[in-house]
C-alpha cells in the first residue's frame, strides 16, 4: 500500500508555500518567504509521472525553474525610471498617461477582425491566468526599520553598495498545466477539491463552480469571475474534470494531467 501511495501522491513532506504563507509573512515581517529547493530524488516516482502543483521538479535538472512563488523570468532588464523600482514614466514622463492611451485606443475607427470571435481573446486570458499572476502585497519597503526605541536600528547603505532592481513574484507556475483550475500549491488544492472531484454548486440542476461568501468563483486562480467568458471556461473545465473519475488520488492526478495537456495543445 505504501508503494501505491508513493507512485500517486506527492509525499516528499517538503514544506511548500501557499498564498496565505506569503500574505502572513508580508504582514508580520514585511517580506515574502523564500521557495525552498526540493530534493526531487526523494519522490522521483511521482515526479516522473505527474507535474507538481507548484511546478518544482517538473524539470529534474533545474527543479526550481518555472515554479510558483518565485520571481518572474525576464527576457531583458526592466526599464524603471530610477533603475531600481519606479514605474516607467512615473518620474521622467516619457510616455503618455494610461488614461490617454485607453481613451485613444477605444475611440479608434479600426475594424475588429471578423474571422475571430471573442473566444480567441477569452482563451488568451484563460491561458495567461495559467502561467502568470503577480502577487499583490501591501508593503512599500521590505523589513524597514524606522524607530530607534526598540531592538531594531536602521543601517544606512553607501551609494557603492550593490542594489538589484525590483522583481515581481509569480504566484502561479510558468508551465501551461492548468494552474488556473487546480491551483499552484498542494496546500491550497482542497479549497476547491473534494477527493477525486472538483467541488461544485448546483444552480437549477446545473453544475457550476462553488461560490465564496463574497460571491466570487472558487477556483485555482481567484480571478475566475472577472469576466463572464472566463467564468464560463472555468465551468467547462470543472465539468470535464468531474466526468472522468473512479478513485481518489490516482484519478485526480491523471485527470489534472489530461486537462493540462488539453490546455497546452
Amino acid at each position: 500500500m505504501a508503494a501505491f501511495v508513493l507512485r500517486t501522491a506527492h509525499t516528499s513532506h517538503r514544506k511548500t508555500l501557499s498564498i496565505n504563507d506569503v500574505r502572513n509573512s508580508n504582514a508580520n515581517f514585511n517580506c515574502a518567504p523564500t521557495q525552498m529547493a526540493p530534493n526531487c530524488n526523494r519522490n522521483l516516482c511521482y515526479h516522473l509521472r505527474f507535474r507538481t502543483f507548484d511546478g518544482t521538479c517538473n524539470n529534474l535538472e533545474k527543479p526550481m525553474i518555472g515554479s510558483a512563488f518565485s520571481a518572474l523570468m525576464r527576457l531583458k532588464t526592466p526599464n524603471y525610471d530610477n533603475g531600481l523600482n519606479a514605474p516607467t514614466s512615473s518620474f521622467l514622463r516619457t510616455r503618455p498617461s494610461s488614461r490617454d492611451a485607453s481613451r485613444l485606443l477605444l475611440s479608434s475607427p479600426s475594424q475588429i477582425p471578423h474571422h475571430s470571435n471573442a473566444l480567441l481573446m477569452q482563451w488568451g486570458q484563460f491561458t495567461a491566468h495559467d502561467i502568470a499572476k503577480t502577487t499583490m502585497l501591501n508593503n512599500q519597503e521590505c523589513a524597514a526599520c524606522t524607530s530607534n526605541k526598540g531592538r531594531c536600528f536602521s543601517v544606512f547603505l553607501s551609494r557603492a553598495d550593490p542594489t538589484n532592481f525590483r522583481e515581481q513574484f509569480n504566484e502561479n507556475t510558468a508551465f501551461i498545466d492548468g494552474s488556473q483550475i487546480y491551483g499552484s500549491s498542494d496546500r491550497d488544492q482542497f479549497l476547491f477539491r473534494q477527493g477525486a472531484f472538483l467541488k461544485t454548486k448546483l444552480v437549477k440542476n446545473r453544475v457550476f463552480p462553488p461560490i465564496d461568501t463574497n460571491m466570487n468563483v472558487v477556483a485555482g486562480d481567484d480571478r475566475a469571475n472577472i469576466f463572464v467568458g472566463l467564468a464560463a471556461l472555468h465551468t467547462l473545465f470543472l465539468r470535464e474534470h468531474n466526468k472522468l473519475f473512479t478513485e481518489q488520488i490516482t484519478v485526480f492526478e491523471i485527470v489534472r494531467r489530461l486537462r493540462g495537456a488539453d490546455i497546452s495543445s
